[in-house]
């Protein structure tokens, strides 16, 4: 007889410095801890390479929600967030209240017989503390991200 599926989330943050060639090890790890979720940081996926990403996640099982990426002056990319999920999901906007909106993505994750759950990705600039704390102070005590959060 089939088991119900675990209503305790499994999942990982991860600042992957570069998904690119990386993407199999990831789901490697994924599977060994039985993670339902997880939640990368400073992605870095050329634009011609999202399709292969997608493909390979979806393949394993997961579902694919990108966030935004940067490029720097020179055009390379920079930044991005991503989030995989094997428990259905749904992207969010992120008001433009947000001071650092390149930076925080969020989905509302559907958890087996409990409410959903507001799930927020955000990478902060390591190197400048008022600015990573102006970008989370902006998701967090934000009226308009409390808002989205209490959306059933």
């Amino acid at each position: 007889m089939k088991q119900p599926p675990s209503a305790t989330l499994r999942m990982e943050t991860l600042n992957v410095r570069s998904l690119s060639g990386r993407l199999g090890g990831v789901l490697d790890l994924a599977n060994l801890h039985a993670l339902h979720v997880m939640c990368f940081q400073e992605t870095r996926v050329h634009q011609d390479s999202w399709s292969a990403v997608c493909i390979a996640a979806k393949k394993s099982g997961w579902d694919v929600y990108p966030g935004k990426q940067d490029t720097d002056s020179s055009g390379a990319v920079v930044g991005g967030t991503l989030i995989l999920s094997k428990w259905p999901a749904q992207p969010v906007q992120v008001p433009d209240t947000v001071q650092c909106p390149e930076r925080v993505m969020a989905v509302k994750l559907y958890r087996p017989s409990q409410r959903p759950l507001l799930l927020v990705n955000v990478y902060l600039k390591s190197g400048i503390r008022t600015v990573a704390g102006h970008c989370l102070n902006s998701v967090f005590i934000s009226p308009s991200m409390r808002a989205v959060a209490s959306l059933r």
